[in-house]
């Protein structure tokens, strides 16, 4: 099974070229559509960050970015895009662990 979800996630990534987008919203929307990260909040100090699981489980992934909460991400925007810090990984469900890297998915082995 690991190495069936491996060989998924190599034919992802490769074939994955298109980017995601990046929205900023004041809430989250009620349906979220696959390929946006969305942030959450004032566009220069969003508090949330959400989107779908890109595995295809299409779970709803929120990640804090409060500084002081436990755990927290760092949002980092540049002219190459988003980027989340630390990676993400989904500790039930589908147990997917990745990088968001320049609006990218980068899955971990």
């Amino acid at each position: 099974m690991k190495l069936l979800k491996t060989i998924f996630r190599s034919l992802f990534s490769f074939f994955n070229k298109n980017k995601y987008s990046v929205v900023v919203y004041d809430e989250l929307p009620t349906f979220l559509d696959k390929k946006v990260l969305y942030l959450i909040g004032e566009k220069d100090d969003p508090w949330l960050a959400a989107l779908k699981c890109p595995c295809g489980c299409d779970d709803v992934i929120q990640l804090s970015l409060i500084k002081h909460d436990t755990p927290s991400w760092k949002v980092e925007r540049s002219t190459q895009g988003t980027t989340l810090s630390p990676s993400i990984w989904r500790t039930k469900g589908c147990k997917s662990h990745f990088f968001f890297r320049d609006n990218r998915i980068k899955w971990c082995d």
